[in-house]
């Protein structure tokens, strides 16, 4: 049986949880199609990061640039969809 997450840490992971060893990617990839919620072209660029980055999502589509590091401190509760949110910025439907 896997450890259920008792607490969130300062650093946004839970504790008592299992975690796969880190991965990263050789190059860029990158993702084009249409946006769930309102079917507008979406982009999606996936970057390698250096060891212990975490997965960090970045709105490019705003001026300054805003990074949202995927992180259970950042859930902003939402039906239907998982958000996350820094500060007046969102991030939606990122699964």
């Amino acid at each position: 049986m896997k450890p259920v997450a008792t607490k969130v840490l300062p650093t946004g992971q839970l504790r008592g949880t299992t975690v796969d060893p880190q991965r990263t990617l050789a190059r860029v990839a990158i993702v084009r199609g249409k946006g769930l919620m309102l079917g507008e072209e979406a982009v999606l660029e996936i970057t390698p990061a250096p060891p212990g980055t975490g997965i960090i999502f970045e709105r490019v589509d705003l001026n300054p640039t805003v990074t949202i590091p995927a992180l259970v401190t950042h859930v902003l509760p939402k039906p239907r969809r998982t958000t996350l949110r820094g500060g007046d910025v969102t991030i939606d439907t990122i699964e």
